[in-house]
């Protein structure tokens, strides 16, 4: 637990912990975020997809083992008003269309419901499959964890991100996802873990680009994490 947390809950100490709870308080501003995480033309793009009614939530980011270890990166995201499914398949299509033959879609599970807007009642990972021309194989969409489990995994790569001689590396950008990162930085948990968002007008209770980068995590980051717990 954050320090604060602890402080509240087991040592009854006098502290606003709600206003100190964030989802990722292994989170550091000065290993997670770099300049340097960048699209790289020769490595494998994962999408990843949050949908809300306004706005759809895309984030961009690379994972790959190399002779030091782990690597997450990301490196660009975007938000889709009105929730329109084909500006997000344009949008995909216009940034990274030329490698798209070998990327890897994800997000919210919620999104292999039916759609009933759509002509089949096909669902949202359905449609962006057609449309982007994708096989398969390439769509991933794991049932969403938990907010606490979620948590857990999320701040225990953090915490591993930060050892000495550590294998493991996570960065973004903060120049082009500057909304992410504010996530990460920002949105909050109640006492039972579960993330804020009853006020959407709060862009820190949205958590939309979070969640892009907890299903990120969830699909790259948990197979590893399970095999260390063992």
């Amino acid at each position: 637990l954050p320090d604060p947390i602890f402080d509240c809950e087991y040592m009854a100490m006098d502290v606003d912990g709600k206003a100190l709870n964030p989802f990722a308080h292994q989170y550091d501003r000065t290993i997670h975020e770099s300049t340097t995480a960048l699209h790289d033309p020769t490595k494998q793009i994962y999408i990843s997809i949050d949908f809300n009614l306004n706005p759809f939530a895309v984030t961009f980011w690379h994972h790959f083992q190399d002779v030091r270890g782990y690597n997450w990166i990301g490196f660009d995201e975007a938000s889709i008003d009105n929730g329109s499914l084909d500006a997000m398949v344009d949008l995909i299509h216009l940034r990274y269309g030329k490698w798209l033959h070998s990327c890897i879609l994800t997000g919210d599970s919620m999104g292999n419901n039916r759609n009933i807007a759509l002509k089949d009642n096909a669902s949202n990972y359905i449609y962006l499959q057609r449309k982007l021309g994708l096989a398969s194989h390439q769509v991933k969409v794991p049932h969403n964890p938990t907010h606490e489990n979620s948590r857990t995994d999320v701040n225990e790569l953090f915490w591993l991100t930060k050892q000495p001689n550590t294998q493991y590396f996570f960065s973004m950008n903060p120049q082009t996802m500057p909304q992410t990162c504010r996530d990460f930085r920002n949105v909050q948990v109640d006492a039972f873990g579960s993330i804020l968002k009853k006020n959407r007008k709060d862009l820190n209770q949205r958590g939309d680009f979070l969640d892009t980068g907890r299903s990120f995590i969830n699909l790259t980051a948990k197979p590893i994490l399970l095999r260390l717990r063992r």
